[in-house]
This record gives C-alpha cells, sequence and structure tokens, in this order.
C-alpha cells in the first residue's frame, strides 16, 4: 500500500464513520514507518486529513502503512495494538480512544 492511498482511505474511511453530531476535537498525527506523517483531525463535525505534520496534535501514532489502514476501517483495536507493542503512541491516549470508538461504534461497511 503506498502512501497516497493511506491518506485517501484515511480520509474516507473517517468521513464515513465520523458522526456530523460529533462537536468535539481530535487531532491525530500518523506516523507511517518508512515514509512521511499525516494528521487526521475530528473537528465540530468535520474530518480533515491531510498530508504532513501536525504538531498541535493530540496524539501521535506510529506504525505501518497496512496496521494504519487497519485502525482506520475498524479491524484493529488501536488501544489493544498499543498494549500489545505493536504500534507506538506519544500523547493523549484519550483522545486516540475516542477516535478508536467511534471507528468501532460506527462501522458502516469498510
Amino acid at each position: 500500500m503506498t502512501y497516497d492511498e493511506v491518506v485517501a482511505k484515511a480520509e474516507k474511511h473517517v468521513k464515513k464513520r465520523a458522526p456530523k453530531t460529533f462537536l468535539d476535537h481530535v487531532a491525530v498525527q500518523f506516523n507511517v514507518r518508512h515514509e512521511r506523517p499525516f494528521y487526521l483531525e475530528l473537528n465540530q463535525g468535520t474530518v480533515n486529513v491531510h498530508p504532513y505534520e501536525y504538531y498541535d496534535h493530540d496524539v501521535m501514532v506510529a506504525a505501518t502503512a497496512e496496521q494504519i489502514d487497519d485502525i482506520l476501517t475498524g479491524r484493529m483495536d488501536a488501544i489493544d495494538a498499543i498494549r500489545k507493542g505493536e504500534i507506538r503512541a506519544e500523547g493523549n491516549i484519550r483522545r486516540l480512544e475516542i477516535l478508536n470508538n467511534i471507528l468501532f461504534s460506527n462501522k458502516k461497511g469498510a
């Protein structure tokens, strides 16, 4: 999976699952192993995904492209993956847990 595919799929999957009524803010930077980072932001019912670093992120996740795709499609629980040492995360893990819960509770076909 290429970097561009990961970023495009991230936006597609999260826009499908994030409720328009989500009135909080979550900013996650994904550091794709052997690639550039990208960030995903849920803010007041909107989803933003951009292929660059976001220095004001709540949490940073380091993983492979495939792992990130699995997280964003709801096939991998990010919190469990952190506990098992499969991925790394730094920052406010509670914010990642909010994203994780949205992705798992609103699965509408990957």
